[in-house]
């Protein structure tokens, strides 16, 4: 096991190179790249050529190994190829990419190109400086640096132009990663699909728009806060003569995330049951891993590595050896580690739990608020809990009740008996006349099963509905718990 670096309380310096033997033992390793130049503090002009440099030794050292360069513009953050295929003789003639803004957060990254891929980053942060070839007749105001945008919003750009620039019209382009790659503002009403380019404009496939001075853009959608951000405008008859927004702005993101709902603490699963894991979420995130933790998040198992981000998900809880009080749930983004959510605290998974009903129509329970309409009656043929239920059978109905709930989970078990499949019966859950659950399967009787849902504190009228084709179908619900 290879570690970048090492400390300690007594001795803060920092160790390069270190690993762990067979036997445990702390010791010092000769195979390693070493970025010597650009390492920290250059200034390197945008379009030049430059030297990258490097050390290595050990295995690494053969020129008849290769490695990949890459360079950043965000310190770190992401990396572009440089070269991916470049012997390992310790230097490369680079030139440099057009920044047009100078960026003082650059990078060098050197990898092995082969397992096990080491690799060294520049050891501080060097400098791109713009070489100021830009124009003096075009002139940018808006968004020209330090301005923040949001997606999805439109936004005026704007600039001025001082003399003939060769024409009427204009190219308009952005970049949100500091220059690297490019695409068109100005939509002429097809779209603006397979416009990107390293080398703006991209003449013939970007729309021009009128030098008027200003331009209303609709910021497209994007996945997170982008900070290095350049609106160009270009000259249609003469791209020679641009500008450039003389600093980077930032276009903000609705926030990415995801919230559990349930398990969030405090609640008991019985081992061998189906159970729901609630969820909400935000902002431009997908599809899901779910994990769970039996020592309180120091591991984890897996649940589902690639469920659909709808909000629930029915878990067959696990048998364990034993009760255990030290569960959590964790959710994370298939495409974005750093998307996450674990249960706010721990929750216990044992082998018996009881839970509390606030209706189970039984005889001397209160039906006060309670209406059965159509079909609905309670009888005692069958009963999740207790001997009776509320049950509709041989024609259609609602069966509904008007709660004023804290925030939490409601929960009610169901048990159905369905001819056709094709959605001709069903029993469904409204709340506030909103579909939130719907059940028309199986075509055979079932056993009872449990549906769980989060409810926001408030007052909601709910329903349970049943529509029928034959006569011999039902729905029956039983064990009803508000928050």
């Amino acid at each position: 096991m290879f570690v970048s670096s090492c400390t300690d309380d007594l001795h803060p310096e920092v160790l390069d190179n270190i690993f762990f033997d067979d036997s445990n033992e702390l010791k010092e390793d000769s195979t390693y790249y070493k970025i010597t130049s650009p390492n920290g503090g250059e200034t390197w002009e945008e379009l030049s050529t430059q030297t990258i440099t490097w050390e290595s030794s050990g295995n690494l050292e053969s020129t008849n190994e290769y490695v990949t360069l890459y360079y950043s513009l965000d310190g770190g953050a992401g990396w572009t190829v440089i070269d991916n295929y470049e012997s390992n003789d310790g230097s490369y003639s680079w030139t440099l990419p057009q920044v047009y803004v100078t960026n003082a957060t650059c990078r060098i990254k050197v990898k092995q190109q082969y397992s096990p891929y080491i690799e060294d980053i520049s050891d501080g942060n060097f400098t791109i400086s713009a070489s100021g070839a830009q124009s003096d007749l075009i002139n940018i105001i808006n968004a020209n640096g330090g301005e923040a945008w949001q997606e999805q919003t439109s936004e005026d750009i704007t600039w001025t132009t001082n003399g003939d620039i060769g024409g009427n019209d204009v190219y308009i382009g952005y970049s949100t990663d500091g220059g690297n790659n490019w695409n068109d503002v100005v939509n002429d009403g097809s779209g603006n699909y397979s416009e990107e380019t390293n080398d703006p404009p991209y003449t013939s496939r970007w729309d021009e728009t009128a030098n008027n001075g200003s331009y209303s853009w609709t910021l497209p959608n994007f996945s997170d806060t982008l900070n290095n951000c350049i609106i160009g405008v270009w000259s249609s008859g003469n791209t020679a003569l641009y500008d450039m927004s003389d600093d980077y702005f930032t276009i903000n993101c609705d926030p990415n995330y995801y919230r559990i709902m349930h398990p969030n603490g405090g609640e008991t699963f019985q081992m061998g049951t189906e159970r729901y894991i609630l969820w909400e979420s935000g902002g431009d995130v997908g599809s899901v891993a779910l994990y769970y933790s039996e020592y309180g998040g120091d591991s984890w198992y897996s649940i589902d590595d690639n469920e659909t981000n709808d909000g629930s998900y029915v878990w067959s809880v696990p048998t364990l050896q034993s009760d255990n009080p030290n569960c959590l749930i964790k959710i994370e983004d298939r495409s974005n580690s750093g998307w996450l959510d674990v249960s706010d605290a721990t929750f216990t998974i044992a082998d018996t739990v009881i839970f509390d009903f606030d209706m189970s129509f039984e005889t001397g329970e209160s039906l006060g608020g309670w209406t059965f309409g159509g079909n609905w009656t309670a009888d005692s043929w069958d009963a999740y809990s207790g001997s009776k239920s509320a049950v509709c059978q041989g024609g259609d109905g609602t069966l509904s009740k008007t709660m004023t709930v804290n925030s939490g989970v409601m929960r009610f078990f169901y048990k159905t008996d369905f001819y056709y499949s094709s959605c001709s019966d069903y029993l469904a859950l409204k709340i506030d006349g909103e579909e939130i659950f719907k059940v028309c399967d199986p075509t055979t009787e079932t056993d009872w099963t449990l549906f769980e849902y989060y409810v926001d504190s408030g007052t909601y009228d709910f329903e349970w509905v049943f529509e029928h084709y034959y006569s011999s179908t039902y729905a029956r619900i039983d064990a009803i718990s508000f928050p």
